[in-house]
């Protein structure tokens, strides 16, 4: 299994993050467990964490086997390691021979609906105890063989060969660069470190078993360094812990030893042992190691839990007493909760093995919570996984569109989530915002806006109890002008009298409104007229007449008069003007025509039916609206 920091945070069971920005992202846990019972029971089951005190059992009803040893998250999909014992005896557990993980090992690959065995044709030898995914690598270790890596379907390549009992692997960068394998083996005492790349200095023996450097001769052929602890050691969990100077890998063993691994000396060095208890009944062996809340923390068999801020100055602190019924098992942190998750029960180790109840507790800090039943776990609680998997948030580029209306559809579409099927989450998204609907579900929608502006919209992702939130912006801009045709006009005879014009004779369409895209109908205004001819220009036969034009915002009144000398006649020039919402303009001119004659590629009706006001008649329009100069 792969060992993590820890760090320090408000605990929770339901993230929701909201981030303001097209793109944003979150991680979603799940947690795995691995249980066992008696030899040829076939209790090996991974269950899979739900909520409250709810699991999900993700085996087959004869399990795994009989023990599922260690699990592991390898290219997204769950990975663990079994055995199935000796066949049934008559001879007491105790007084067995010592081969306490059985005579099958087999590994298993879980795709989220069904098993697929990867062991060997057969099957190992001997258990599997651990798995462990470095570097895009899987590895095992099989009691009584040794370190196998995968090679791919049911391939394996034995590395190093040594005994294996109650071992523990951490899958860690040492020094913050190269991935290293970390090893600790009961029997023969000892640590090994698998080291494919070379990265540690690891040197020639020194002379003493207990002192010597790792040997490294191959580093980049898979071999193992092997560094010698001291007798009795019997290595059950391994975790990285940061003591400040950069993270270091200790090792929980029997008799309440702690170990830490050395940089100068490239060396597992005994830190210290912790306090022995009353004798409770139970053995007093450390089974689990993890880093929380910027401590150590050590799971002890007869169910005593311990912390500590500076291990290798050996200041642990009791943090609670579970009592002989409840042996810890395994321990293991949860980042995105920030929670300690803490297995208990038996262990199916001969010399270590006492009675105990099955169960999973967790802390977040301040309180330990029950995650499980009692007794819900078989014999006990042989491995616990906690797997992260982020959850992308993208909500898009923001988006610009042009006004279709008093109301507009626009087409969202935000990222997708892919999560394991192992997770067993749903996936779901909602688009939330200033959009007449509200809410719209699914990665992509369509939805109304009630017209131009810059609305900020909300994209949530929720996978099972996390969501996180991620925005975008949608504009609706209007940035075309109404849609606005002028007409024209002809009057004949010129006799000097006035004919008055609105709105609606002066279009192409008759209508006093033009058509805008975001506005619908909007007002046209008179905005400015002039005369291709002066007004009165002596012998030029214009009829001597002033005011020949007169205007408002919505009526113009022209003489129907031209210069005899021009046989181009007069043109009357009226801009129309329309000015929607946003302030987009539209400008044309409606032209009055008054012919020199009445040619025939000239010619207006001869008589309007509107005769016109006498040229002597009282102005039509106020003098006070009279506007001249022409329209620039």
């Amino acid at each position: 299994m792969t060992a993590t920091l820890a760090r320090r945070a408000a605990p929770a069971l339901v993230i929701l993050l909201a981030i303001a920005g097209p793109a944003a992202a979150q991680t979603v846990s799940r947690v795995f467990l691995g249980s066992w019972g008696p030899d040829g029971s076939g209790q090996g089951h991974v269950y899979r964490y739900e909520a409250g005190t709810a699991w999900t059992r993700l085996t087959p009803p004869l399990g795994l086997g009989d023990a599922v040893w260690d699990l592991e998250w390898h290219e997204g999909e769950l990975w663990a390691v079994t055995h199935e014992g000796p066949p049934a005896s008559t001879v007491p557990f105790a007084d067995r021979p010592d081969t306490p993980h059985g005579d099958n090992g087999r590994v298993f690959r879980f795709d989220g609906s069904a098993w697929a065995d990867h062991s060997p044709p057969g099957g190992f030898g001997s258990g599997a105890t651990t798995v462990s995914s470095m570097a895009g690598t899987l590895y095992v270790t099989v009691d009584r063989d040794g370190l196998y890596r995968w090679e791919g379907g049911n391939t394996w390549t034995l590395l190093g060969d040594f005994i294996m009992g109650a071992q523990a692997i951490v899958s860690n960068s040492h020094d913050g660069v190269h991935d290293v394998l970390y090893i600790g083996q009961d029997n023969t005492d000892e640590f090994w470190v698998h080291d494919p790349i070379g990265a540690l200095p690891c040197g020639d023996w020194l002379g003493d078993p207990r002192s010597f450097r790792p040997d490294c001769q191959e580093p980049a052929g898979g071999l193992v360094c092997s560094g010698d602890c001291y007798p009795g050691s019997c290595i059950h969990g391994l975790a990285e812990y940061d003591d400040g100077a950069g993270p270091l890998v200790y090792g929980g063993a029997w008799q309440r030893r702690v170990y830490h691994w050395d940089p100068p000396t490239h060396l597992f060095v005994r830190t210290m042992d912790l306090p022995e208890a009353p004798d409770n009944g139970q053995p007093q062996h450390i089974q689990g190691l993890a880093s929380f809340d910027g401590r150590l923390w050590a799971g002890m068999s007869d169910g005593r839990l311990w912390s500590s801020a500076d291990p290798q100055a050996g200041a642990y602190d009791i943090e609670n007493e579970f009592g002989p019924e409840w042996p810890i098992s395994d321990l293991y942190t949860e980042q995105t909760n920030d929670l300690l998750w803490i297995g208990m029960g038996a262990v199916p180790w001969r010399w270590a093995r006492g009675d105990g109840t099955s169960r999973v507790w967790t802390y977040d800090g301040t309180s330990f919570e029950p995650r499980s039943f009692e007794g819900a776990f078989g014999e006990g609680v042989l491995a616990i996984l906690v797997v992260d998997h982020p959850i992308d948030c993208d909500a898009g580029p923001a988006i610009e569109i042009e006004c279709e209306g008093g109301e507009t559809l626009v087409d969202l579409s935000g990222g997708e989530v892919q999560v394991p099927p192992a997770f067993g989450y749903e996936v779901s998204y909602e688009w939330s915002g200033p959009f007449l609907e509200g809410t719209a579900p699914g990665p992509d929608a369509t939805v109304t806006f009630p017209g131009p502006g810059a609305y900020p919209v909300t994209y949530t992702v929720t996978v099972g109890p996390a969501s996180v939130s991620c925005e975008t912006t949608v504009s609706i801009t209007d940035t075309e002008p109404p849609v606005l045709a002028a007409g024209s006009r002809c009057l004949w005879p010129p006799n000097h009298r006035y004919h008055c014009f609105g709105l609606a004779e002066l279009t192409a369409s008759g209508e006093t409104g033009a058509v805008d895209g975001c506005d619908g109908e909007v007002e046209i205004r008179i905005v400015d007229a002039w005369s291709s001819q002066p007004e009165d220009e002596t012998g030029r036969g214009d009829g001597h007449t002033q005011d020949d034009l007169l205007f408002d915002g919505e009526r113009i009144c022209v003489r129907a008069e031209r210069q005899g000398a021009d046989p181009a006649g007069r043109d009357y020039f009226v801009v129309l003007e329309s000015v929607d919402a946003a302030g987009n303009v539209a400008r044309e001119e409606a032209v009055i025509h008054v012919p020199h004659d009445q040619r025939p590629d000239d010619r207006c009706p001869p008589r309007p039916v509107d005769p016109g006001l006498l040229p002597k008649a009282p102005l039509p329009l106020d003098p006070a609206t009279l506007q001249e100069g022409r329209y620039p």
